[in-house]
């Protein structure tokens, strides 16, 4: 295992035009590549129709996902520069651009294995948001002499050493009754730190809109905050989308708003969307959106884990902007997320995170390393043949 000074960080990034999508290899070495991946006319329909297939919640539940496979062994190679086989990095920091946004990179075959498998893979949606995310992350602080890939992490308060990270962690089912299943990952996620913890499981009060507002509001904030719960996506209004919690019980949380000459009057806390019609929960719910999410919250975190359904799938902007969740808490502070690219099976979730932290908080590896050994773990174990559940969850921003 290379030392973090030694480890070789590659940089693609994709640019769509009228007529051809293309991309940009930069190597480990600082070398460039230009290369051509395809004719726009043909691209596009095949990746709208593969983006449509893994937005199908009952495809991805039955493995029915053959456009996945199709893109994993076949035309998505076409996304991955000629020089990658003989210059394959440790990390790839991935720049998409437009509907490449969406696209599983990391489930690419390379050398006849997924690329996440070989290569720690972050997203980041513009070369400002990496910039961005590698100034707030406290990992950069740290004297690199004194990562100890592949062994225990050094606590304490010599120069470098990693001190007790903190976590906050909390979650609820609103539409399947999957409470106790929630908690266990909630619970699992808690366990791997040493520092406070702060755990929203208790059955007498749920995890609502108002619990987690409260819990963003704490100071200082966590090093690790763990979001179990399912998202919604409104295809309309992006900043409507969000987080399905309880509704606060009590309903009567107010908060002070100035309106005039510095006074301050109190309002009823409401949510700025109703729940969604369509959605059958089993409980009263609220809508955590991204609006309310980017208004009254500014966190300094080292890792957000958005262990909810389509947590990190959005829909592109104006400006070449992702929208999702994910890069919600990427705006507001977070120096990497985790989240599920599209629906994700509980069972999938739950061995990913378990292999995700032991590589990350026991093992000290980077994130992307991390992410890397439980790709590695789940492609060597049950789900070699189930890339609808191998590559659910994707890292963005920050790779260390």
């Amino acid at each position: 295992m290379p030392s973090v000074a030694e480890i070789k960080v590659a940089a693609l990034e994709f640019a769509v035009t009228t007529s051809e999508l293309a991309g940009l290899w930069t190597a480990p070495d600082g070398a460039r590549e230009r290369f051509r991946i395809g004719a726009t006319r043909e691209l596009i329909p095949r990746i709208d129709a593969l983006r449509a297939e893994l937005r199908d919640p009952m495809a991805v539940a039955t493995g029915s996902t053959p456009r996945l496979r199709e893109f994993s062994v076949d035309w998505g190679r076409a996304f991955l520069p000629p020089a990658f086989e003989h210059t394959a990095p440790d990390v790839v920091v991935v720049v998409p651009h437009g509907p490449i946004h969406d696209l599983p990179i990391h489930l690419i075959d390379a050398l006849d294995r997924p690329l996440g498998t070989r290569t720690g893979v972050s997203y980041c949606s513009s070369r400002s948001q990496f910039l961005r995310t590698v100034s707030r992350n406290p990992g950069r602080r740290r004297d690199a002499a004194q990562w100890r890939l592949g062994e225990s992490p050094a606590v304490g308060a010599a120069a470098g050493a990693v001190p007790p990270r903190s976590v906050m962690s909390g979650g609820v089912d609103v539409l399947a009754d999957l409470d106790e299943a929630f908690e266990a990952i909630c619970r699992q996620v808690a366990a791997q730190f040493d520092g406070e913890r702060v755990l929203f499981v208790d059955r007498r009060f749920p995890y609502s809109r108002m619990a987690a507002k409260a819990a963003l509001r704490r100071k200082p904030t966590p090093s690790v905050l763990c979001v179990m719960a399912h998202g919604w996506v409104d295809l309309d209004n992006h900043r409507l989308s969000g987080l399905l919690l309880a509704r606060d019980a009590s309903g009567s949380v107010s908060r002070a708003i100035p309106l005039h000459g510095g006074r301050y009057f109190d309002f009823r806390d409401l949510p700025l969307r109703r729940a969604p019609l369509q959605i059958r929960a089993n409980r009263d719910i609220e809508v955590f959106t991204a609006a309310e999410l980017e208004v009254d919250s500014q966190i300094a975190c080292e890792l957000v884990m958005l262990l909810g359904c389509s947590a990190g799938w959005g829909r592109v902007l104006q400006g070449d902007e992702p929208a999702s969740l994910a890069e919600t808490w990427l705006k507001i502070g977070a120096a990497s997320v985790v989240a599920p690219l599209w629906d994700a099976p509980i069972a999938a979730v739950r061995a990913w995170t378990e292999d995700f932290l032991h590589g990350w908080n026991a093992l000290d590896l980077p994130k992307a390393l991390a992410w890397r050994h439980a790709m590695q773990r789940l492609f060597d174990g049950d789900l070699r043949d189930a890339p609808e559940r191998l590559g659910v969850m994707t890292l963005r921003g920050d790779w260390l």
